[in-house]
């Protein structure tokens, strides 16, 4: 669960998950795993994605009907 004072990790690989990340800073601190871009074509190789073993909260669209996207795979993290 996203508290106040915890972070969130915001994959945005399309325009919801932008959106969603944009939200998510009324509510506490947002940490975007991607660098902004405006342009969504591809989703980078999650290694190079900049997540923490200790957020408390990961967010992504799993779906991106606006652009096309499709996140098919997501890593598991211990809590």
């Amino acid at each position: 669960m996203f508290h106040v004072r915890s972070t969130c990790y915001t994959v945005c690989v399309g325009s919801w998950s932008a959106k969603a990340a944009k939200e998510a800073t009324k509510y506490g601190k947002v940490n975007m795993v991607l660098p902004k871009t405006d342009s969504y074509v591809d989703i980078p190789e999650q290694s190079t994605w900049n997540l923490s073993p200790n957020a408390s909260y990961i967010y992504y669209c799993a779906n991106e009907t606006v652009h096309g996207k499709s996140v098919l795979l997501i890593r598991e993290y211990e809590t």
